[in-house]
């Protein structure tokens, strides 16, 4: 992640076969043991060190039709975001960017700052560093400050 960016998270948890996810929430601490999210699907973080504990409930399915009782399993792990030195974007940070995300959002993205290459108005079309290249870009249209259209090239 970016210097001041924030990422979100979310509990990585899916089914096999009869299996049924009914519920799925987490709880997280800071390393210093303040707690700042309880009992949520989804959090932004900022850089630093958590501590995460994830709690599942699920039930299998029986050959008749219904449903083995539900249960809950709980897990608790260390999680890390990290700041990225990365000043370049590969092709996959490309495809992360979205219609409608800001510059700033963008940036955070694809690790740069990019040059504007173009302005009409309310239209830009700037360009970002694509890893291992010196001619290639990621290029992002703005509209209004809001990304409309993304591609490598």
């Amino acid at each position: 992640m970016p210097l001041g960016g924030r990422v979100k998270v979310a509990p990585n948890v899916s089914g096999v076969g009869a299996v049924t996810i009914t519920s799925k929430y987490f709880t997280i601490w800071k390393s210093s043991g303040t707690k700042i999210v309880s009992k949520k699907t989804s959090a932004w973080l900022s850089a630093g060190s958590y501590k995460v504990t994830t709690t599942v409930t699920w039930k299998v399915k029986k050959r008749s039709g219904g449903y083995y009782p539900s249960k809950t399993t709980t897990r608790t792990q260390p999680l890390v975001v990290a700041i990225s030195t990365a000043t370049c974007a590969t092709t996959d940070d490309a495809k992360r960017v979205k219609t409608g995300d800001s510059k700033t959002v963008v940036s955070w993205k694809l690790y740069s700052a990019g040059s504007l290459d173009y302005a009409d108005g309310n239209h830009e079309d700037w360009r970002y560093a694509l890893c291992g290249s010196d001619t290639q870009w990621v290029w992002v249209t703005y509209t209004d400050g809001t990304v409309t259209d993304t591609w490598a090239e």
